[in-house]
């Protein structure tokens, strides 16, 4: 078989675009889990970790594979869940790294800036505990979301209605 220069290069591209795509997503998922590792409490958990098993413990976690532990998790898994306190917590900004996110459990004791989780494509559930939220806009156009439990949050009572408007089908929950 022969192949002819421009074969060759054209291979090299697409294979570079694809290990820098990979690449990013794991510094990305990488920077996430550092941010995570110094809040309050941030703990994940990867799609090759067993839901029923809660949050695996990072330091003790089992390498699978023969890339994993040679790269680490982040370049062959995706975090699917988080669950994420600091009573600072402000921005989601670095929750939002994690693209193939899932389920996200939040809280702060002051105001949340929901704006950064439209990138988040792939959340169906999401738990709000905060002193407050700034707009539950960003929420509506989240297709992949499934349902939303707002606990000991004030929310806007219009800003309910709007989202509620906006997305009829969202299982909606908020408790005092």
């Amino acid at each position: 078989m022969k192949f002819s220069l421009a074969t060759l290069l054209a291979a090299v591209a697409v294979s570079a675009a694809w290990f820098s795509h990979i690449h990013n997503s794991a510094a990305n998922q990488r920077d996430a889990t550092v941010w995570l590792d110094s809040i309050h409490t941030g703990l994940w958990r990867y799609d090759s970790d067993p839901q029923h098993a809660g949050f695996a413990d990072p330091a003790t976690r089992d390498s699978r594979g023969t890339v994993e532990p040679l790269f680490g998790p982040d370049y062959v898994h995706d975090i699917e869940e988080v669950l994420a306190y600091d009573p600072a917590l402000g921005n989601l900004n670095q929750i939002a790294k994690l693209r193939k996110l899932t389920t996200l459990n939040i809280g702060s004791d002051t105001q949340l800036d929901l704006s950064a989780l439209p990138k988040l494509s792939h959340l169906k559930q999401l738990t709000i505990h905060a002193q407050g939220i700034n707009t539950l806009e960003p929420l509506h156009h989240m297709a992949a979301l499934d349902s939303v439990l707002i606990i000991d949050t004030p929310v806007d009572p219009n800003e309910l209605a709007a989202l509620k408007n906006a997305r009829p089908e969202l299982q909606i929950q908020v408790t005092p």
